[in-house]
């Protein structure tokens, strides 16, 4: 499952009207008008996040599930990295400032919440 999540500049929705914003081949995707980013890139980039989540239980996915755009949402876990078969992995990204394949967190959640 993947979420769409954003923080501070992020959060708020005058800023998030100001984008375009899509998710799809496990990408979060996102343009701005004709007259340039409304916050530096840096900051956007830094306070946004594409998490493929892996939901520790039925409750846990059930919740996520529930979730609409628009929440406010709190999630408990950690970054993981997981092995497929071949010991093809697939590891979290660490770093906030990242961008491009690669960037996105993996993470095992154990609580969800949505307000």
């Amino acid at each position: 499952m993947d979420l769409a999540l954003g923080w501070g500049v992020m959060s708020d929705q005058a800023m998030l009207d100001q984008l375009w914003w899509s998710q799809g081949h496990r990408f979060l995707n996102w343009s701005y008008p004709s007259n340039g980013w409304p916050i530096p890139f840096e900051e956007l980039n830094s306070h946004s996040a594409n998490v493929h989540v892996v939901p520790a239980g039925d409750s846990v996915r059930s919740a996520i599930e529930w979730t609409r755009t628009g929440r406010i949402v709190t999630l408990s876990g950690e970054l993981i990295e997981v092995e497929g078969p071949g010991g093809t992995k697939w590891r979290s990204s660490l770093s906030r400032t990242d961008q491009g394949a690669g960037a996105c967190e993996l993470m095992w959640v154990r609580e969800f919440k949505s307000e």
